[in-house]
């Protein structure tokens, strides 16, 4: 999330570029998400940050994994 201080688990995928404007429509960008490089270790992939104003009302994810909600 946007702003968030505390780390979450996710995955990593090596995808052409060519279909991030498909992506960008399923993430629901620029309203719910916001792509952006991030540095991830030595990598700067691309990452899909949820929105903070989004968020309002959400409980949070204390293990910061949605799979383990």
């Amino acid at each position: 999330m946007e702003g968030g201080a505390d780390a979450v688990f996710g995955e990593v995928y090596e995808v052409a570029t060519s279909i991030f404007d498909e992506l960008d429509v399923f993430e629901d960008v620029p309203e719910l998400y916001r792509r952006v490089r991030i540095q991830l270790g030595p990598h700067r992939p691309w990452v899909y940050l949820f929105r903070s104003y989004a968020a309002v009302g959400l409980q949070r994810i204390p293990s910061g994994d949605w799979r383990r909600r």
